[in-house]
């Protein structure tokens, strides 16, 4: 099963990942479907059932028409990018690819 694997996925969770826990979660939202019921071979009580059930992994940092417009607009880019970095880090370590 896929249980088995031993992919990074199931060692270690994108909240265990994550520098900054709150302000990740505060400044992007997850998009995408998800799983009705965990994958095949993961227990619904697995403590990482929420990445695992995800079918999508997007996320999106929204910005108002005032961000959009201001000086600062490239900054903010490169620091949600840094924010945003643990996250693709996660996701290129489960499918086993480079960053």
């Amino acid at each position: 099963p896929m249980s088995d694997l031993g992919s990074p996925l199931a060692e270690t969770g994108l909240d265990a990942r994550l520098k900054n826990k709150k302000l990740f979660r505060e400044t992007f939202e997850f998009h995408g479907e998800s799983l009705k019921r965990p994958p095949q071979g993961f227990d619904n009580s697995h403590p990482l059932i929420e990445d695992l059930r995800r079918k999508d992994h997007f996320i999106a940092a929204p910005l108002s028409r005032r961000e959009i417009s201001t000086p600062g607009l490239i900054d903010m880019f490169i620091n949600r990018a840094k924010l945003a970095l643990p996250y693709m880090r996660f996701l290129c370590d489960a499918i086993r690819r480079p960053c």
